[in-house]
């Protein structure tokens, strides 16, 4: 390994705040390839963003460039990909001057690698190059978009099924112009067709071990806390089904839901144990003001931040086992498990009433997170063969 090493790093979004799961991961990412090789981070935006949001960034790459593209110019690219096969999902980050300028910065960067976060990035990449490249699927958009589809009806869920064969056409495609190829779980390496499956590494998430300290003792205000963002359909679902499903059977429980973008739908509601909040500045309060961390999630790829952040500060978790296939932990002993309603209920009951087991629960959860979600173990597999 070197620091002569020239990496470009291609991301979709602006690495910062980090408040949403490919933001933390390119964030992190480029934390660690900063401690080897000279990263030069490369990204678009809605807009520029300001200077305090800046540093963080830039304080820990080699250069820094961020490409604004403004909203109404990528729901043009959309309209027109409607017509085309180009998923949707790369249409709304394409544009064709940006990516004119991009490629020329690449060129005149010269690197030794380019490394693509999402392939939504791949139409930035220069034709032809002496570099290597590697492409970062992260999570499955399949079954990202399986998701949506599920919460969709009419004419929605018919440009969703449209959405999926483009996707799958586009993933197939994209895989022959890049050198390495890497996912974030064995459940999503299993969405993948055939042809790309195989040369699927797995690239784990990690989590900020300092940030989230561990908290063996804590003043629980609410009895049950969900946080995450609630712009993301699975989380709203989740959200949704916590308030009008559980927290409505045990109405001597108290409920806290918190994050970013919380819809009207989900403000307006009439139960007096059911707290819900928006954006948090710190979101570690919100995990640590609840006894218990309940998610009731069945949809959704990827390995969910959100559990393993509380894992890691020592509220114990209940979810579900779609949630589960992809962490690893051990149920009953890292975490616990329900699918359906009446298990969630007997689950949260159980840990409400047993202190003793919450605290044996997020002793092993820690233990869990430290020995498997570390940011410089997970990322090693990127460092080496960029190396």
């Amino acid at each position: 390994m070197s620091a002569e090493t020239d990496l470009v790093f291609l991301t979709s979004r602006y690495p910062y705040p980090l408040d949403k799961g490919d933001r933390i991961r390119a964030f992190h990412q480029v934390r660690e390839l900063g401690k080897f090789f000279r990263v030069h981070v490369i990204c678009l935006s809605e807009s520029l963003p300001q200077p305090e949001l800046l540093r963080p960034v830039a304080e820990m790459c080699y250069s820094l460039h961020v490409f604004p593209i403004s909203r109404w110019k990528r729901r043009l690219r959309m309209v027109k990909a409607v017509f085309s096969n180009l998923p949707l999902q790369v249409a709304y980050f394409d544009d064709p001057h940006v990516r004119r300028q991009i490629q020329f910065l690449i060129k005149r960067i010269s690197p030794d690698h380019v490394h693509c976060h999402l392939v939504r990035m791949v139409p930035y990449l220069p034709t032809s190059g002496p570099w290597l490249t590697s492409i970062d699927y992260m999570d499955s958009l399949v079954l990202n978009d399986l998701a949506a589809h599920h919460l969709k009806t009419g004419l929605l869920r018919v440009f969703l099924a449209k959405e999926r064969k483009d996707i799958k056409r586009y993933e197939t495609i994209v895989s022959d112009s890049s050198d390495h190829h890497f996912v974030i779980s064995d459940r999503d390496r299993l969405c993948f067709e055939a042809p790309i499956r195989e040369r699927l590494t797995l690239l784990p998430n990690g989590i900020d071990l300092d940030y989230f300290q561990f908290q063996e003792e804590s003043e629980a205000i609410y009895h049950v806390v969900f946080c995450g963002n609630l712009g993301y359909a699975p989380n709203l679902k989740a959200a949704l089904y916590l308030r009008d499903v559980i927290a409505a059977r045990l109405q001597d429980v108290t409920f806290l839901i918190a994050g970013a973008q919380a819809r009207s739908s989900l403000l307006n509601h009439s139960l007096a144990n059911v707290t819900v909040m928006g954006r948090q500045e710190d979101i570690r309060h919100s995990y640590r003001s609840g006894a218990i961390f309940v998610a009731p999630l069945w949809e959704g790829s990827g390995q969910q931040n959100k559990i393993l952040e509380a894992m890691a500060l020592g509220t114990p978790v209940v979810t579900t086992s779609h949630v589960n296939a992809g962490i690893g932990a051990d149920p009953a002993s890292d975490l616990l498990i329900a699918d359906d309603t009446d298990e969630f209920i007997r689950q949260i009951n159980q840990l409400l009433s047993r202190p003793h087991q919450r605290l044996t629960i997020k002793r092993k959860a820690r233990q869990f997170v430290e020995d498997n979600f570390n940011w410089s173990v997970n990322t090693t597999p990127l460092v080496e063969v960029i190396s």
